[in-house]
């Protein structure tokens, strides 16, 4: 069984350079063959126990296939040996179809799963023989395109953070993936209180059907509104399709919520200059008061002052938006940030980002760094600030970004062996010799990264989203 958990180590003010050390570590797997069932949810990443003897994936939902709608699911075999599995695909009439597949070692299978439905939401079960498969879907809506990271498992709790009623479409994807109908209470949670509507207690999402709940519909004018889905019978899967319009934002986002909460997020792709639109979405999941410390780290660490973390009390059941230039008035430039609660608090986070030229994201944070992270879908084109990497411990080290191709991994030119400083932000333009191959970003030493990956969404837009750690 491969699980994951994240320890910290400490946070240092040292000559002016605040440092989070953050280990993070894997629990061995046990000397028997396992199956996939996995213990507490965390972080989607690519399993890689050999003694796993199946791995399954499950995408949140893509729209149905449209004039500008629609989406996939991406599998890649980074291994040396071939790949066998299923992907089957389920929207509101239940199971559209079932396709057998067998990958070869180091290479990729796209499977138009959006194309079986022209409207509402298609979800897909990736099923796979053995370990090491990376997946990922890729949604078009309005004419956006996000991509997101596919569960290692379905859960009985999910949380959406970031969301909003004010002209935009925000939309809750359900996805029961199981021979038994699920059995769920949906929450409404803002700053203020958590609202418990009577039609969405004891909701039913029937076995193997995909169920969306119309939120801009039913909760209007709302600037911010988290979502908490609890399951009372039977488990399944959450996602959120937010497309964001007007009052400056521009963009959309069809992704996973959080499987559970966690005590802390990581994140990469913070960034506050004139004219940008930066913020955390933080929700309370646990039973008590949290106490929650969120702490920048400069891509640029000053040299003669700190950035201080500042600690927000937030009840149980409430969400807070918080401006992180309020943690330093005057700085500017790209950051990573931590986001932490204190004792046994559980918390989820999200950042909504919006930059006059690239349009708005929101990304859930990670749950650990890792020293090797994936982004399967490559690039279309050369594409500058393609990946952001935040160094989220204190130890120096350095990573290298390669691309798998048939002849194995091939380093980029010039971006290997790059040194990396402790707490340091970076980012990286994909040339020409990354086009249309899977990416992977491998580092040495104790470095746990965190990288983010900025793909084309349409019209200059950029959609971004936590790559697949291993």
């Amino acid at each position: 069984m491969n699980r994951r958990r994240l320890v910290i180590v400490g946070v240092l003010l040292v000559l002016g350079l605040a440092v989070a050390g953050v280990a993070a570590g894997r629990v061995s797997p046990p000397a028997t063959a396992s199956f996939a069932q996995l213990g507490q949810p965390t972080t989607p990443f690519v399993p890689l126990s050999p003694d796993r003897l199946t791995s399954s994936f499950h995408c949140p939902g893509v729209p149905g296939a449209g004039e500008d709608s629609g989406g996939s699911v991406l599998v890649v075999n980074p291994t040396e040996a071939a790949l066998a599995g299923e992907v089957t695909s389920y929207g509101s009439g239940g199971v559209i179809a079932s396709t057998p597949f067998e990958i070869a070692s180091r290479t990729s299978q796209t499977f138009d799963v959006g194309a079986g439905a022209t409207e509402g939401f298609v979800a897909a079960l990736v099923e796979v023989a053995g370990a090491g498969a990376v997946v990922q879907q890729q949604a078009r809506l309005g004419g956006r395109t996000s991509v997101a990271a596919c569960a290692n498992d379905a859960s009985t709790e999910w949380t959406v953070a970031a969301g909003s009623t004010l002209g935009d479409g925000y939309q809750l994807v359900l996805s029961n993936p199981y021979a038994d109908a699920a059995v769920v209470d949906i929450d409404f949670i803002t700053a203020a209180a958590t609202r418990s509507p009577n039609e969405f207690q004891n909701f039913v999402v029937p076995s193997r059907t995909v169920r969306v709940v119309e939120i801009d519909q039913v909760a209007r004018d709302e600037a911010q509104l988290s979502l908490q889905v609890t399951s009372r019978r039977g488990r399944l899967v959450a996602g959120r399709a937010w497309r964001a319009e007007g009052g400056g934002r521009n963009g959309a986002t069809v992704a996973l919520g959080s499987a559970g909460g966690a005590r802390q997020w990581l994140f990469a792709d913070g960034e506050l200059a004139e004219g940008i639109e930066d913020t955390y979405t933080v929700v309370n999941v646990g039973a008590q008061p949290a106490s929650v410390d969120l702490t920048m780290f400069p891509a640029q660490p000053p040299t003669d002052s700190v950035i201080p973390p500042i600690t927000l009390e937030i009840a149980s059941g409430r969400s807070v938006v918080v401006d992180p230039a309020t943690l330093s008035p005057g700085f500017s430039g790209r950051y990573g940030m931590s986001v932490a609660a204190a004792g046994d608090g559980s918390i989820v986070v999200e950042h909504t980002v919006t930059r006059p030229d690239t349009g708005t994201s929101v990304a859930l944070g990670a749950r650990f760094g890792s020293g090797r992270w994936w982004m399967p879908q490559g690039v279309p084109e050369p594409l500058a600030g393609a990946l952001v990497v935040f160094n989220a411990s204190g130890a120096a080290g350095t990573l290298t970004i390669s691309t798998l191709g048939p002849g194995g991994a091939q380093a980029l030119p010039s971006i290997e062996d790059v040194a990396v400083a402790g707490a340091a932000t970076l980012t990286f333009d994909l040339p020409a010799e990354a086009v249309g191959l899977p990416v992977v970003v491998t580092a040495t030493g104790d470095l746990n990264l965190v990288v983010v990956q900025r793909l084309p969404a349409g019209d200059s837009l950029r959609s971004s989203a936590l790559a697949v750690p291993e």
